[in-house]
């Protein structure tokens, strides 16, 4: 069964940039090929979260304003743990393994073009 397949089966749709696991009127939840980091957005109050599984794979330092993720500075003032992942609200940073033109491309699909 090649990839392509497989992956009509796991999510409601997935383009090269990312995948969509779920959707529904309020939310969306995006999955990425080659990392294990997702994104959720909050399509009732327009807002994109960041979610950072809490495992060994990765580190964390906490900070008022801002968050090290992977050595990795992000600024948000918003962050928190539930449901094993590490969640951070985006405010115009993201991880590097998230590329800044899939994250405009999911703003643009999910938040402004509602």
């Amino acid at each position: 069964m090649s990839c392509s397949k497989i992956k009509n089966y796991l999510y409601e749709r997935f383009n090269e940039d990312f995948n969509v696991l779920s959707e529904n009127e309020n939310r969306v939840i995006i999955t990425f090929d080659d990392n294990d980091l997702s994104v959720l957005v909050n399509k009732m109050e327009n807002k994109l979260f960041i979610l950072v599984p809490l495992t060994n794979m990765h580190s964390f330092e906490h900070h008022p304003d801002w968050i090290l993720v992977d050595g990795e500075r992000i600024n948000s003032n918003l962050f928190w743990k539930e449901c094993g992942n590490q969640v951070i609200e985006y405010q115009g940073d993201a991880p590097i393994a998230i590329k800044q033109d899939t994250i405009e491309r999911i703003v643009n699909d999910f938040i402004k073009n509602r």
